[in-house]
């Protein structure tokens, strides 16, 4: 039987609405109830149906609220979602399996437990940091100065420890009461309480009327277990799952607060008598109607087999579709006057379709109304806007949002006008105009502020100096408002970092008490003598943080621990290559340190240089002439010193830790004592490169009595060769990095150097002897010209820190950008598409062409 078709004209009484997404799609239809409500329809004879309440419900909601549209939600919920109800199920899982980090915290951040939002993040930093997953951990008193986090562990623990008493007991009835008591220890009744005053104050009727509705629906459950299961032996487990169902058979509903308002709910729900008119969300092919899928217990065949053998059975996936087609009719058949149609072909992830009821309404009603996207693709092109389409302030200023590149058109200047002048609107539009026109950079400090926030004598450390060049937003944000990543208990980048250095440091340690030679030491010696620091360095480290569990063993033993053998025995290979020795690990320059800090001192402020070198080593030629060179642990294999990131100021360490060397008291490292003479020299912000203060012992020619001499500065790659994607040999583990090219120098670095040197990578020697073009060394003049100019930028970087420069501008160099692992980039949002957000590129600056520009900077 074919279905009659209405041909005559249903534009006013049935409209299809499809739209770009599901935020278009709900600000449709609450600017279509402002025009009904306008023909005079009352709120209350309106409804609005959702094909997917969890979804649309937020969005109607808030568009609502935006237009003032008063809103019933017509919807039940679990008890079991409630705060109240998860604190009582956590509570009972805690006595089952023990006090945990998990179980805790999840009653802490009910809000119901005693312990407020503050003490809740205290305890949980305190635990994340330590580690803390359960057991004997939450029973023992955190530390004094923990006094907030022992507070909140303090209320946590102690009802669940009574709470433990009577869950142990071995009837359901007992169980109950156990709870019962945990609950009035807690005193959750009056926390319900006053959680409902504070919703009445502020207006929120519809979560008061929940919230109020809990401890009642509560005590009534803990009558009825009480009464069927009192002495009825259970298990922990069994009685959590009965609990669990019990919470889910019970309902929390509402009570519409006042008579006229918009009813909002779901088809199978929302029983709705007849109504004038009626509204249809999220009418898309899989959501409205959605398919039945069977219990996953029992499915169509089997049951239509037990239905065979005259078993009373419920009905089948069919039955059920047919069942739900029948509400929607009805649902559909309510309406009175009007009826709206909305769908979205988008869902803000993938694309969607509409629905086959929108194909048969306009097959049904050829004469029916199109909006939206709807209208679009059924004329072909979209209809011109005027002002009767807007129905509200508000959706003539997201109009206007939408639009703010068509400010020339009379319609968009007309509202921009109107909305300027609004007292309620004129801020919001400022807002979306300075996003949309202006850069969205952040704007620096300025001099004043940056003076209040780091004072005029800052203490900086080198790495410090090279953030701040990396990206002046990431150093305000780190050392400016010190924002930190909380501290959790588990292994990250840097904390393989920081074992191989301890490693590494105990290593030579240990070769030094023990009084043995580099050159006699095997690699047979140097594994024995590394298994037995490693495991205690793995017990101590944060804790045993790299013992922790079988992942980071795991890793440990595949990489970690091979990663600092290989290090540990190309480190052997090169102090018995040559006369350099370990001088010191470790090492620490700067206010307060054994070495005092390199003073620079600029116009208005002074700046005291730190910093912490890795490894410095020594040697002495025949005449008596020291030699240091400095050498900096790092992971990656392709570090080496880049003078286009020297010259830029974002690498700035390897010389001036060379220099601090090179000028510290010798006594000073020996005996760890502080040094009391003026080792440094004062360097001035004025000709900073023409004057060559801090490497006056750089300046030194090789063959001066009692001097020191600057041979040479380092990184000392931390890997496995064999992990790398190009399995190089023990070339990878080479020094990388400049050293003087004084015979002598060279001869203390290797003393059979004759082709292809063994300790620093690319060095070479031709046939006839002399040094290769590309080996990476420097004369006297360009390592101290090298060393003044770190010195000198130093002052350069911090005199446009003190100016207030906190611009997020990071530097790009080489396809790599500072935002790639950038822990602030969720602060930032940083975006190179917007306007105003530009990022810094270095342009690749050879060796040549850099000690060029500092010879010219030098001449007068």
């Amino acid at each position: 039987m074919q279905p009659k078709v209405y041909k005559a004209s249903t534009k006013d009484a049935v409209v299809v609405h499809g739209a770009v997404d599901r935020v278009c799609e709900v600000e449709a239809l609450a600017d279509k109830l402002i025009a009904l409500a306008r023909r005079g329809i009352r709120y209350r004879d309106m409804a609005v149906i959702a094909s997917d309440m969890a979804v649309y419900a937020p969005l109607v909601q808030r568009a609502f609220a935006l237009r003032k549209i008063p809103l019933f939600l017509d919807s039940r919920r679990d008890l079991r979602a409630h705060p109240a109800a998860q604190l009582l199920l956590s509570a009972a899982k805690a006595a089952k399996t023990g006090l945990s980090r998990t179980l805790l915290l999840r009653i802490a951040k009910t809000g119901l437990a005693g312990v407020t939002s503050a003490e809740t993040e205290e305890f949980e930093n305190y635990c994340l940091k330590r580690g803390f997953l359960g057991g004997n951990s939450f029973k023992t008193e955190f530390p004094p100065e923990e006094t907030i986090a022992e507070k909140a562990r303090k209320a946590l623990v102690e009802p669940l420890l009574e709470l433990n008493k009577g869950f142990s007991k071995p009837s359901a009835g007992e169980k109950t009461l156990a709870l019962y008591e945990y609950l009035k220890r807690l005193n959750l009744e009056l926390s319900l309480k006053n959680i409902v005053e504070d919703l009445e104050r502020e207006g929120r009727y519809a979560l008061m009327d929940e919230h109020q509705q809990v401890y009642g629906m509560l005590i009534e459950l803990f009558e009825q277990l009480h009464a069927i299961f009192e002495n009825e032996p259970m298990s922990k487990q069994e009685y959590i799952d009965v609990l669990k169902e019990a919470l889910s058979a019970y309902k929390i509903g509402m009570i519409p607060a006042t008579n006229d308002q918009v009813l909002l709910g779901d088809f199978l729900r929302t029983r709705s008598r007849k109504v004038d008119a009626l509204l249809l969300l999220g009418c898309n092919e899989g959501y409205l109607p959605k398919p039945r899928q069977d219990d996953e217990i029992l499915d169509d065949l089997e049951l239509h087999a037990l239905a065979d053998l005259k078993f009373t059975l419920w009905e089948d996936t069919t039955e059920s579709t047919k069942k739900d087609r029948l509400a929607l009719y009805r649902a559909l058949s309510s309406a009175k006057k009007f009826l709206w149609l909305g769908y979205s072909y988008s869902d803000g992830e993938r694309e969607l379709v509409p629905s086959n009821l929108i194909e048969r309404v306009l097959m049904l009603f050829p004469g029916c109304e199109r909006e939206g996207a709807a209208a679009t693709n059924a004329a072909g092109s979209s209809a011109r806007l005027s002002f009767d389409d807007l129905q509200t302030q508000e959706s003539g200023f997201i109009l206007l949002c939408r639009n703010l590149d068509k400010l020339e058109e009379p319609l968009f200047s007309l509202l921009y006008k109107y909305y300027l002048e609004s007292p309620i609107y004129k801020a919001r539009l400022i807002q979306a105009l300075t996003f949309g026109k202006t850069p969205v950079a952040a704007d620096s400090i300025g001099e004043q502020l940056s003076k209040k926030l780091y004072g005029t004598r800052l203490n900086a450390s080198v790495s410090r100096l090279e953030t701040f060049r990396s990206c002046p937003f990431k150093h305000f944000i780190r050392y400016g408002l010190r924002a930190e990543q909380r501290a959790e208990y588990k292994d990250r980048p840097e904390h393989i970092g920081g074992f191989y250095h301890l490693v590494l440091e105990a290593f030579i340690k240990c070769v030094q008490e023990r009084k043995l030679s580099f050159a006699q030491i095997t690699r047979e010696d140097s594994d024995a003598l590394l298994d037995e620091i490693i495991p205690k360095c793995l017990k101590t480290y944060e804790n045993g943080l790299l013992t922790s569990n079988s992942r980071v063993k795991a890793l440990s033993e595949a990489f970690w621990i091979k990663a600092v053998k290989e290090t540990a025995w190309a480190i052997c290979i090169s102090f018995a290559s040559g006369d350099f020795l370990p001088f010191g690990s470790e090492v620490k320059f700067g206010t307060g340190q054994k070495l005092k800090p390199i003073s620079l001192k600029l116009d208005n402020a002074t700046v005291l240089l730190s910093g912490k070198i890795d490894r410095i080593d020594e040697a002495h030629t025949p005449d008596g002439t020291r030699l240091v060179r400095v050498v900096d642990y790092k992971k990656s294999k392709n570090m080496e010193l880049d003078y286009t990131k020297v010259h830029d100021g974002t690498s700035l360490q390897l010389p001036i830790y060379l220099a601090a060397a090179a000028v510290a008291p010798r006594s000073a490292i020996i005996s760890g004592k502080r040094s009391t003479t003026n080792s440094y020299k004062t360097l001035k912000s004025t000709a900073l490169r023409k004057k060559p203060q801090i490497t006056q012992a750089c300046k030194a020619e090789v063959g001066s009595k009692n001097q020191t001499i600057a041979a040479g500065m380092f990184y000392q790659a931390v890997i496995d060769p064999a992990c790398g994607e190009d399995k190089k040999t023990e070339d990878d583990l080479r020094l990388k990095g400049p050293l003087l090219e004084e015979e002598a120098v060279i001869n203390a670095f290797e003393t059979q150097f004759s082709d292809t040197s063994k300790t620093v990578k690319s060095l070479k020697k031709n046939s006839n002897g002399s040094l290769h073009a590309y080996s990476p060394v420097l004369n006297s003049k360009q390592m101290d010209a090298l060393l003044r100019f770190a010195a000198a930028k130093a002052g350069e970087v911090t005199k446009a820190l003190l100016l207030g420069n906190s611009k997020p501008e990071p530097v790009q160099y080489n396809n790599s950008t500072e935002c790639k692992l950038c822990e602030y980039s969720s602060i930032c949002r940083f975006d190179a598409r917007l306007p105003g957000c530009k990022r810094r590129e270095l342009k690749k600056l050879p060796r040549g062409d850099f000690f060029q520009i500092l010879e010219s900077e030098s001449k007068p």
